[in-house]
């Protein structure tokens, strides 16, 4: 599981299958694309943050 804002570091955990989580800090904003896409997960407490299945896509963005 990673948990971050706007690093390179969430995509390696997500290129990896690991649940990875983006908080509400400032740069966020750069990620709501894979949020919104299921890449990603919004975390604003830690009952958020939560196992989930990584989707199957993210092999079409780090093959």
């Amino acid at each position: 599981m990673a948990v971050g804002t706007f690093s390179t570091s969430l995509w390696e955990s997500a290129a990896l299958g690991r649940p990875t989580y983006v908080i509400e800090v400032p740069g966020f904003e750069e990620t709501l694309q894979d949020v919104e896409s299921g890449l990603f997960r919004l975390a604003r407490t830690a009952h958020d943050l939560v196992p989930y299945e990584v989707p199957a896509s993210r092999h079409d963005i780090f093959g």
